[in-house]
């Protein structure tokens, strides 16, 4: 944990310790009906925040019958008591100073009669890669533990608009898993290892792994991620979480840490597909001047995903699924599920074979130092080639698994004619590539989205920029290990795949979360003298 400024924001490490608990019994007074709170009593209210739900949340915040402050309380007090303690899971790295503030004036505005939506005073907590204003967005690194953003990026701004507290910001795999190829998954200099509370064994899922583990155990009601490659998809799929990666474009990347501004985006990891839903309603950004991929999806501004989710959207609807090589029982019965509720499946072939190489270590460079070059100039590093420096500096904190990827991104002089070239030409390509062979498969078979095992279709349309929604297929026999179902579709195509994982979620209802699977695990860990076991 590296040293903070003083007054700034506060560290994990001042968290109180205590053994977990799950359910929580409040009981507050209830509103007056000018904000003032009246005397008379009220029935206490029980809160289970491993399992909570946003749109469960939203209807007790609604109803008053708890305040923002009181919720964002409860999940402080959840993150001290597994995050550093107990399971020591390392998914928070900091907490944010003005969490009551923002939970404070939220309160405020309910009291007033005004109504901000469904994210309306909901704790959520932040990849530690994008900009909160107050904040240091140092991506993991050691290099840039005190790089201060100048404000919010524009998707925290809408998530602050529509009434979210914003609690604090997880860990993360290193510059999103872009320092080295030889790292584990969840692992940062700055802050360390992240755990999989299904098996503490387990790959936690890169790079969205803080935000990944705070969900499946409710440190937060919902949790926002980066995904380049799948890392928004491949810890929803590891840890039972239902991911959204959006279409690039759909949620501003401005004051988000860069890996590739051809296939970076920013989503919401939540415990069920209506609140991925509200999530991404709120995240969504319009047009920002400063991404000119948004440009694109000006009429997706204040679109509203849950509106349309149905369980019953499943009947008459046409889905290509990718048969799998080997057996897979979860996958079998999850194609069986589809069916059951109506849909017709037509087996398909989308992978990424023979693609052109992806332009990730042709972009890092440039993309990085063009976000460095916007801090303010109270930040020191201002360029890939000086974190570099810095690493070699410090090798015992810097490069226990190495920075290869960052020196073969420093190597590339994208402005050399022939490498420009080069690089161009491999973006065009992948781009086109990968898109005609979704946009194919959808066409020719009339498909409206196509459904693959696990994480499988990460690759084709993390390279397509298209959105896919990640749910829970169940756990595995033998491990118990969680298992994702991955629903993929065109450009913008979100409302879509979220009203089908919405009625496959509702038909399935197979979310056991970590406690269940792994109790072991939640048990209280301190010795205690004389004591054989812990209650």
């Amino acid at each position: 944990m590296f040293t903070p400024r003083p007054g700034r924001h506060r560290t994990l490490t001042i968290l109180s310790a205590t053994c977990a608990f799950t359910a929580v019994t409040v009981g507050l007074a209830i509103f007056g009906a000018g904000g003032e709170s009246a005397p008379r009593p009220q029935t206490p209210v029980s809160i289970d925040l491993e399992t909570a739900t946003i749109q469960q949340l939203h209807t007790l915040l609604d109803a008053k019958k708890i305040t923002a402050v009181k919720l964002s309380e409860l999940y402080l007090k959840r993150i001290a008591e597994l995050n550093s303690t107990g399971p020591s899971l390392n998914a928070v790295r900091v907490i944010n100073p003005d969490w009551k503030a923002e939970a404070e004036h939220v309160d405020q505005l309910r009291a007033r009669h005004e109504d901000l939506g469904s994210m309306m005073g909901i704790p959520v907590l932040i990849k530690d890669n994008i900009d909160v204003k107050g904040l240091p967005t140092p991506a993991g690194s050691v290099a840039l533990a005190n790089s201060y953003p100048e404000d919010d990026a524009p998707v925290i701004k809408k998530l602050k608009a529509a009434g979210a507290i914003i609690l604090g910001k997880t860990n993360l795999a290193e510059f999103a898993f872009y320092t080295t190829s030889g790292a584990p998954n969840g692992y940062s200099s700055l802050g360390g290892q992240v755990l999989n509370p299904y098996d503490a064994a387990l790959n936690p899922g890169g790079s969205s792994s803080g935000s990944g583990t705070a969900m499946a155990v409710g440190m937060a009601a919902g949790t926002v991620g980066s995904d380049t490659g799948g890392s928004i998809l491949q810890p929803s799929h590891i840890m039972s979480d239902v991911g959204v990666r959006p279409t690039v474009g759909l949620v501003s990347r401005s004051g988000v840490v860069p890996i590739s501004s051809t296939n970076d985006t920013t989503g919401p990891i939540t415990h069920t597909v209506w609140d991925a839903a509200a999530m991404l309603t709120a995240m969504t950004t319009g047009v920002d001047p400063n991404d000119p991929a948004t440009a694109t999806a000006a009429r997706y501004d204040n679109f509203d995903y849950t509106k349309n989710l149905s369980p019953t959207s499943l009947q008459g609807a046409r889905l290509g699924y990718v048969p799998t090589t080997s057996a897979d029982p979860l996958y079998d019965t999850a194609l069986k599920a589809l069916r059951d509720q109506g849909a017709t499946l037509v087996p398909v072939n989308v992978n990424a074979n023979g693609l052109p190489p992806r332009v990730w270590d042709y972009e890092f460079k440039r993309d990085l130092n063009n976000y460095l070059s916007k801090l303010p100039s109270r930040n020191n590093v201002r360029s890939l080639a000086q974190i570099i420096a810095y690493y070699h500096a410090h090798p015992d904190v810097a490069l226990k698994f190495g920075d290869t990827l960052l020196e073969a991104s420093e190597a590339i002089d994208i402005d050399n004619p022939a490498t420009k070239a080069a690089y161009q030409a491999n973006q065009a390509a992948g781009l086109s590539e990968a898109r005609a062979r979704i946009d194919g498969a959808l066409e020719s078979n009339n498909l409206q989205a196509i459904v693959f095992a696990g994480q499988s279709g990460n690759t084709i349309v993390t390279r397509a920029a298209y959105p896919a929604v990640m749910v829970r297929a169940g756990y595995q026999a033998a491990t118990l290990h969680p298992e994702g179902l991955e629903i993929i579709g065109t450009a913008y195509s979100e409302a879509r795949l979220l009203n089908f994982a919405y009625a496959y979620e509702q038909a399935t209802n197979l979310w056991q979360p970590p406690s269940k699977i792994n109790p072991t695990l939640f048990r209280c860990v301190g010795v205690k003298l004389g004591a054989s076991s812990c209650p």
